[in-house]
């Protein structure tokens, strides 16, 4: 039981950059297709948010487990979440208010990558 919960823990970072990064490719698409600067905005949301989850990968696959790069992991998140204020203003107004399944995806997809990080998240305010 215990190897399956840590092959489950090890792999998830996994999926979730495949999940984040499938949905930054999907709103670039649609960005490519309609020419909408507000999904440019959606997925530089998405990839950013993707890209946070690559020092989780790389310290749950590739090097067992070390710690992961706190610093850059944080950084991504600070920038997915100062590209998320303009998607989403930008798409409310280019939608008469209606927001996408993505934009209304992502504030609980940041919230699985932040919450284990709040007590770093924390020292670094505080500290």
């Amino acid at each position: 039981m215990a190897s399956e919960l840590e092959t489950f823990l090890r792999l998830l970072p996994l999926a979730f950059l495949l999940g984040f990064g499938g949905a930054g490719v999907l709103a670039a698409r649609e960005a490519r297709q309609t020419g909408s600067p507000a999904a440019v905005w959606r997925a530089g949301t998405w990839l950013a948010l993707a890209a946070a989850c690559v020092p989780l990968v790389t310290a749950a696959l590739l090097r067992g487990s070390e710690t992961v790069n706190a610093d850059v992991l944080l950084a991504l998140l600070a920038l997915s979440a100062l590209l998320y204020l303009p998607a989403a203003r930008r798409t409310l107004r280019e939608r008469g208010g209606e927001p996408t399944a993505g934009l209304l995806l992502w504030p609980l997809a940041f919230l699985l990558l932040v919450l284990p990080w709040i007590g770093v998240i924390l020292g670094y305010v505080l500290g």
